[in-house]
């Protein structure tokens, strides 16, 4: 009992310092007198469950005693043998320590109500060795409470799988009576709870997975109003979204439709328009549903899709349907009869020619296709070369389309080799790199250091692989050539 005596003293000190962390400047409260240190044991509704960057405390509501059963989980960290009180989850901490209520708010108190505090006090080792409660009656603050309008809270996401190691990023919007809805993803008031931080941590809408698949639930609470994200970490979650078009122009009464696609982790791609969530930035400019764009009025506006986390964003221009719009005549791809190497990349320009003579760079507007993307692939204006074959590039914009033809060949005819050095010095066991880059009749370059053949003319003084050239212990002079195709490139070389 003089053990318990001592802990409590200590228990005191700890209760103070966090008071004057999660009390607000100008609060009218009272805290209570419930000045009691109870020892835990197994019919205490506390559960000490190890984890493996620590530890968590489960608190069972049920078994509380009743001043207390608004708790239903907390976390309590410890560092360095000192308990750690803190309100949200820092990787630097083995845990952390939460305060709620019945309606879901922790301790900072943003609403009048009354508050319970629980404190567990830890030994060195980190057992549990007893645990503390108070409580306060919160009147609120002198800017008075905001809650009464307030309606309900919504995610961005009604369920998500993240691939392990990832972080995505959900939205919370509070709706009011009147029907206005704000983003408070970043509010201070808005507060995130994790049931399984080794699953999936979560800080200011920003979901962590972590090394292993799992499920968790996370918590959002904001002003009395609560929902939960069931979160699963699978190694068969989305990796990428990309939409059909990243800017879009329409009349106003003009409808369009936006592709939205999810690339998997296997690298398929699937439509996801029908479940993904959709908002738009400014309502009397243009609205959405489900992937369908309607203008409202001339202006510029932003439409937003998520889904599983991940964002696209599209950029849509509004102008008035009686205003004379000019027409695109034609397109044109700067590059035609392209030839390609194997995993070779280039980045194609599109322009559209208008009828009333203008010419304007569209390439982050047309929507691009290939014949046969195993040969050759497009996005985001980007051509990748994937294998040997020929392939046909198309891209369309406002009705109008054109191709190229590309070829994937397995060499090019070498026009120049040039290296990054001319000669070379190095100090004895020193090195020094060396890039190659080999020039080619269409007039295109490819760096070929790797793919070259390096040879040394008189051993003993240097060494040369892959371009990487080390001296030995000898002094003395020799020729480094590279050679590539039917192209060679001499490199004298000295050590000092």
């Amino acid at each position: 009992m003089n053990f318990l005596k001592t802990m409590f003293t200590v228990l005191v000190l700890i209760m103070f310092s966090a008071a004057q962390i999660f009390m607000p400047i100008k609060v009218s409260a009272e805290v209570s007198d419930t000045n009691e240190v109870i020892e835990l044991t197994g019919e205490s509704g506390i559960t000490h469950i190890p984890t493996e960057t620590g530890f968590t405390t489960f608190v069972d509501r049920n078994k509380l005693p009743e001043s207390i059963r608004s708790f239903v989980k907390i976390s309590v960290g410890s560092s360095n043998g000192q308990m750690i009180v803190n309100r949200d989850n820092i990787d630097d901490y083995i845990g952390g320590f939460y305060a709620y209520d019945d309606r879901g708010y922790n301790s900072g108190l943003p609403s009048k109500g009354k508050y319970y505090n629980l404190t567990i006090l830890y030994s060195k080792e980190n057992q549990p060795l007893a645990y503390y409660t108070s409580s306060v009656n919160y009147e609120g603050t002198d800017e008075g409470n905001s809650e009464e309008g307030l309606d309900s809270i919504v995610l961005s996401e009604e369920s998500l799988t993240v691939l392990p190691g990832k972080t995505v990023k959900i939205h919370v919007y509070s709706i009011d009576k009147d029907g206005t809805e704000k983003d408070i993803t970043n509010n201070k008031n808005t507060v995130y709870r994790s049931s399984s931080t080794t699953v999936a941590s979560v800080k200011q809408g920003k979901i962590k997975a972590g090394s292993k698949e799992g499920k968790a639930v996370i918590t959002v609470s904001f002003k009395g109003k609560k929902v939960t994200l069931p979160v699963s970490v699978s190694k068969a979650g989305v990796q990428k979204l990309t939409a059909s078009v990243k800017e879009l122009d329409i009349e106003t009464g003009e409808t369009a439709s936006i592709d939205l696609f999810a690339t998997l982790s296997n690298n398929t791609k699937k439509d996801v328009t029908a479940k993904a969530a959709w908002t738009t930035e400014d309502s009397e400019v243009a609205e959405v549903d489900g992937g369908e764009i309607e203008g409202v009025s001339s202006g510029e506006t932003t439409i937003t899709a998520f889904y599983q986390g991940y964002e696209v964003i599209i950029k849509v221009n509004v102008t008035d349907a009686e205003e004379e719009n000019k027409e695109v005549e034609s397109l044109q791809i700067t590059d035609k009869n392209v030839k390609m190497l194997v995993n070779e990349e280039k980045i194609l320009k599109v322009f559209a020619t208008y009828t009333d003579g203008s010419r304007e760079d569209v390439s982050d507007q047309v929507t691009m296709t290939s014949s046969k993307s195993s040969v050759a692939e497009i996005e985001d204006s980007i051509l990748t070369a994937n294998s040997i074959g020929k392939s046909t590039i198309t891209a369309s914009y406002e009705g109008e389309e054109t191709s190229i033809k590309v070829e994937v060949i397995k060499d090019k005819k070498v026009k120049s080799l040039k290296a990054s050095a001319a000669k070379v010095t190095l100090k004895r066991e020193a090195e020094e790199g060396i890039t190659l880059t080999a020039y080619y009749y269409d007039g295109t370059k490819r760096n070929v250091t790797t793919m070259a053949d390096w040879k040394v003319t008189k051993s003993g003084i240097v060494t040369v692989e892959d371009g990487v050239i080390k001296a030995g212990k000898k002094k003395g002079t020799t020729t480094i050539t590279a050679k590539y195709n039917d192209r060679s490139v001499n490199i004298p070389v000295t050590v000092n």
